[in-house]
């Protein structure tokens, strides 16, 4: 009898353990999973032709539209634009880009311009990480990573059309 008690104690102990892991294996909305899904290589993945790792003194951003400091959040090395926004660290080298789809703004896949989800899955494969980026708002995500270039490439979707793409490292 005993014993009995005992092993149904040990079974709930492991379950709530086991329970709690994939709890907090869960992303929370909102944040861009850095869960590693098998590489895929995205050196022709690009935001008008814009790559991570470039001098950002060799890009000319005059065509895009500024947006007032008053409407940003203040991150360092950061300039806001309507059509995307570029991260650089220190040295002015590219290490985030957020562009919007949209007029001004062109999502490059492997010499394509994808407008959707499938489109893009279609040039990159099916190695990436599916998630709720915004439940709320039916916003989906979809993360890449390349193990080579060490970078991650996150298409967010609403109802399979892509409405922006974020680069980072």
């Amino acid at each position: 009898f005993y014993g009995g008690y005992s092993l149904k104690k040990g079974i709930l102990a492991l379950s709530i353990i086991l329970l709690l892991g994939l709890c907090t294996g869960c992303n929370s909305e909102g944040k861009v999973k850095r869960d590693k899904p098998q590489s895929t290589d995205l050196t022709a993945v690009n935001v008008n032709e814009i790559v991570l790792g470039v001098s950002s003194k060799s890009l000319d951003l005059t065509k895009y539209s500024a947006v007032p400091n008053e409407q940003t959040a203040d991150e360092k090395n950061t300039q806001y634009f309507e059509e995307l926004q570029i991260t650089t660290d220190d040295d002015g080298v590219v290490t985030l880009i957020k562009g919007i789809v949209g007029p001004g703004t062109r999502v490059n896949v492997n010499d394509s311009q994808p407008l959707s989800i499938s489109e893009v899955v279609e040039k990159l494969g099916s190695n990436y990480n599916e998630y709720w980026f915004d439940r709320e708002q039916n916003i989906k995500a979809y993360t890449y990573y390349d193990e080579i270039q060490k970078i991650y490439a996150t298409f967010a979707t609403f109802d399979d059309n892509l409405i922006w793409l974020i680069l980072n490292e």
